[in-house]
């Protein structure tokens, strides 16, 4: 059915809302370190989207004070040296373009975090009232210093895969 919705927005036949529902989607996180790999999850706060091909938007939220990796020392660390989380609260994907395919399509848009707002454009699959992707991203071009504790450094790239559960707005 949302196939069906998307392969009409892209023929300019009809435009789609749709709400995420924070509770049944996930935020996750993965990174690297000269000790040891990490993963972590981030709960969503907000999200809607509107596709349409010829003015697609939405946003998407997550709380930063929310992102766990089962380490309690690191994820002070994230919250108050790397993330700032008292002062940058969110990390926010603002969706500004949308080229839709047969399973789903490529967003553009803004990812801000830490106050720092830029560019990215990945891809999305679409099945089951899911939207679900994978994006990588370099945390110094948010001017994120690398976290370093004595002789451990965590590597620059972070994965990030959204998982979002979609319901049609009337």
């Amino acid at each position: 059915m949302l196939r069906l919705i998307l392969v009409c927005c892209a023929a300019g036949l009809a435009a789609a809302d749709y709400a995420i529902d924070p509770a049944q989607s996930t935020v996750g996180f993965s990174g690297t370190s000269t000790l040891h790999d990490f993963t972590g999850t981030a709960k969503l706060v907000a999200g809607t989207v509107h596709l349409d091909a010829t003015a697609p938007s939405g946003v998407v939220e997550a709380d930063a004070a929310s992102m766990t990796t089962a380490d309690k020392d690191r994820d002070e660390r994230m919250h108050n040296f790397v993330m700032d989380v008292p002062t940058h609260p969110r990390v926010r994907f603002d969706l500004t373009g949308w080229t839709p395919s047969a399973t789903g399509g490529t967003a553009t848009g803004t990812w801000t975090m830490v106050g720092v707002a830029k560019p990215v454009t990945f891809p999305v699959t679409i099945a089951g009232g899911r939207a679900k992707a994978h994006l990588d991203l370099n945390i110094r071009e948010w001017k994120i210093r690398t976290p370093r504790i004595i002789f451990v450094t965590v590597g620059d790239i972070v994965g990030v895969d959204l998982d979002l559960a979609l319901t049609a707005k009337p």
